[in-house]
Protein backbone atom coordinates (compact mmCIF):
# COMPACT_ATOMS: atom_id res chain seq x y z
CA UNK A 1 0.00 0.00 0.00
CA UNK A 2 1.48 3.32 -1.05
CA UNK A 3 0.91 6.21 1.26
CA UNK A 4 0.10 9.68 0.02
CA UNK A 5 3.13 11.96 -0.11
CA UNK A 6 3.21 14.54 2.63
CA UNK A 7 3.83 18.08 1.48
CA UNK A 8 5.95 20.49 3.49
CA UNK A 9 2.92 22.61 4.26
CA UNK A 10 1.06 19.59 5.64
CA UNK A 11 4.13 18.62 7.65
CA UNK A 12 4.34 22.07 9.27
CA UNK A 13 0.62 22.12 10.00
CA UNK A 14 0.78 18.69 11.62
CA UNK A 15 3.61 19.83 13.89
CA UNK A 16 1.70 22.97 14.89
CA UNK A 17 -1.56 21.13 15.50
CA UNK A 18 -0.07 18.25 17.46
CA UNK A 19 2.61 20.39 19.18
CA UNK A 20 5.18 17.65 18.68
CA UNK A 21 8.85 18.22 18.08
CA UNK A 22 9.73 18.46 14.43
CA UNK A 23 12.54 15.91 14.62
CA UNK A 24 10.22 13.20 15.97
CA UNK A 25 7.60 13.94 13.34
CA UNK A 26 10.22 13.99 10.60
CA UNK A 27 11.62 10.61 11.66
CA UNK A 28 8.10 9.19 11.69
CA UNK A 29 7.48 10.41 8.12
CA UNK A 30 10.84 9.06 6.92
CA UNK A 31 10.09 5.65 8.39
CA UNK A 32 6.64 5.65 6.81
CA UNK A 33 8.10 6.49 3.43
CA UNK A 34 10.81 3.85 3.69
CA UNK A 35 8.42 1.08 4.57
CA UNK A 36 5.38 2.06 2.50
CA UNK A 37 6.49 3.99 -0.56
CA UNK A 38 8.57 1.27 -2.18
CA UNK A 39 7.70 -2.37 -1.97
CA UNK A 40 10.59 -4.38 -0.62
CA UNK A 41 13.33 -3.77 1.88
CA UNK A 42 15.58 -0.85 2.62
CA UNK A 43 18.27 -2.57 0.55
CA UNK A 44 15.94 -2.33 -2.45
CA UNK A 45 15.67 1.40 -1.81
CA UNK A 46 19.47 1.71 -1.74
CA UNK A 47 19.71 -0.13 -5.06
CA UNK A 48 17.10 2.18 -6.57
CA UNK A 49 19.02 5.24 -5.38
CA UNK A 50 22.25 3.86 -6.85
CA UNK A 51 20.52 3.54 -10.23
CA UNK A 52 19.73 7.24 -10.25
CA UNK A 53 22.36 9.28 -12.03
CA UNK A 54 23.86 12.13 -10.04
CA UNK A 55 24.06 15.51 -11.75
CA UNK A 56 27.86 15.31 -12.06
CA UNK A 57 27.66 11.96 -13.82
CA UNK A 58 24.79 13.24 -15.98
CA UNK A 59 26.93 16.18 -17.11
CA UNK A 60 29.74 13.80 -18.06
CA UNK A 61 27.31 11.66 -20.04
CA UNK A 62 25.87 14.69 -21.80
CA UNK A 63 29.32 16.00 -22.68
CA UNK A 64 30.36 12.60 -23.99
CA UNK A 65 27.07 12.32 -25.86
CA UNK A 66 27.63 15.78 -27.34
CA UNK A 67 30.94 14.70 -28.85
CA UNK A 68 29.48 11.52 -30.35
CA UNK A 69 26.41 13.31 -31.71
CA UNK A 70 28.50 16.04 -33.27
CA UNK A 71 30.93 13.59 -34.88
CA UNK A 72 28.22 11.28 -36.21
CA UNK A 73 26.18 14.14 -37.60
CA UNK A 74 29.15 15.86 -39.22
CA UNK A 75 29.08 13.19 -41.90
CA UNK A 76 25.63 14.46 -42.93
CA UNK A 77 26.81 18.08 -43.23
CA UNK A 78 28.48 19.78 -46.16
CA UNK A 79 31.79 21.55 -45.55
CA UNK A 80 30.16 24.96 -45.35
CA UNK A 81 27.48 23.65 -42.98
CA UNK A 82 30.12 22.01 -40.78
CA UNK A 83 32.09 25.28 -40.69
CA UNK A 84 28.95 27.23 -39.77
CA UNK A 85 28.14 24.71 -37.04
CA UNK A 86 31.66 24.93 -35.58
CA UNK A 87 31.56 28.74 -35.64
CA UNK A 88 28.20 28.67 -33.86
CA UNK A 89 29.56 26.31 -31.18
CA UNK A 90 32.58 28.57 -30.69
CA UNK A 91 30.20 31.50 -30.35
CA UNK A 92 28.20 29.69 -27.67
CA UNK A 93 31.36 28.81 -25.73
CA UNK A 94 32.89 32.29 -26.03
CA UNK A 95 32.69 34.98 -23.40
CA UNK A 96 33.30 38.44 -24.83
CA UNK A 97 32.81 40.41 -21.67
CA UNK A 98 35.52 42.80 -20.66
CA UNK A 99 33.35 44.09 -17.85
CA UNK A 100 30.37 42.84 -15.91
CA UNK A 101 27.21 41.73 -17.64
CA UNK A 102 24.86 44.69 -17.74
CA UNK A 103 21.16 44.21 -18.20
CA UNK A 104 19.73 45.54 -21.39
CA UNK A 105 16.26 46.14 -22.69
CA UNK A 106 15.30 45.64 -26.27
CA UNK A 107 12.26 45.14 -28.36
CA UNK A 108 12.35 42.42 -30.98
CA UNK A 109 9.62 41.19 -33.25
CA UNK A 110 7.80 38.05 -32.27
CA UNK A 111 9.18 36.27 -35.32
CA UNK A 112 12.76 37.18 -34.40
CA UNK A 113 12.30 35.98 -30.82
CA UNK A 114 10.70 32.74 -31.98
CA UNK A 115 13.62 32.13 -34.37
CA UNK A 116 16.12 32.58 -31.53
CA UNK A 117 13.96 30.30 -29.38
CA UNK A 118 13.96 27.66 -32.14
CA UNK A 119 17.75 27.87 -32.42
CA UNK A 120 18.20 27.51 -28.67
CA UNK A 121 15.73 24.61 -28.44
CA UNK A 122 17.31 22.87 -31.42
CA UNK A 123 20.82 23.13 -29.98
CA UNK A 124 19.61 21.95 -26.57
CA UNK A 125 17.75 19.00 -28.07
CA UNK A 126 20.39 17.87 -30.55
CA UNK A 127 23.51 18.34 -28.40
CA UNK A 128 22.17 17.88 -24.88
CA UNK A 129 23.71 21.21 -23.78
CA UNK A 130 21.19 23.56 -22.19
CA UNK A 131 21.16 26.79 -24.17
CA UNK A 132 18.77 29.65 -23.48
CA UNK A 133 17.33 32.02 -26.04
CA UNK A 134 18.67 35.04 -24.18
CA UNK A 135 22.15 33.54 -24.11
CA UNK A 136 22.07 33.10 -27.88
CA UNK A 137 20.81 36.67 -28.42
CA UNK A 138 23.42 38.11 -26.07
CA UNK A 139 26.29 36.21 -27.70
CA UNK A 140 25.18 37.09 -31.22
CA UNK A 141 25.10 40.78 -30.28
CA UNK A 142 28.50 40.60 -28.56
CA UNK A 143 29.97 38.79 -31.58
CA UNK A 144 28.61 41.44 -33.90
CA UNK A 145 30.00 44.29 -31.81
CA UNK A 146 33.47 42.76 -31.55
CA UNK A 147 33.92 41.37 -35.08
CA UNK A 148 31.43 42.64 -37.61
CA UNK A 149 31.08 46.24 -36.44
CA UNK A 150 34.55 47.21 -37.67
CA UNK A 151 33.77 45.91 -41.18
CA UNK A 152 30.58 47.96 -41.26
CA UNK A 153 32.39 51.05 -39.94
CA UNK A 154 35.00 50.73 -42.73
CA UNK A 155 32.24 50.56 -45.33
CA UNK A 156 30.52 53.62 -43.84
CA UNK A 157 33.75 55.64 -43.85
CA UNK A 158 34.27 54.82 -47.55
CA UNK A 159 30.82 56.15 -48.45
Amino acid sequence: MIKKKIKTEDFIKSIIVTKKSSSNELEKIKNDRLTNSIEGTIEDLDEQQNKNIKSENRAELVNGQDDSITNSQKTNLTKSEAKTWEQFNKLLDAEFYRDKKDTFLMSLSGKCLSEFENIANGVTYKTGNKVSRNSVIRKVLEYYVHYEKSKLENIITKL
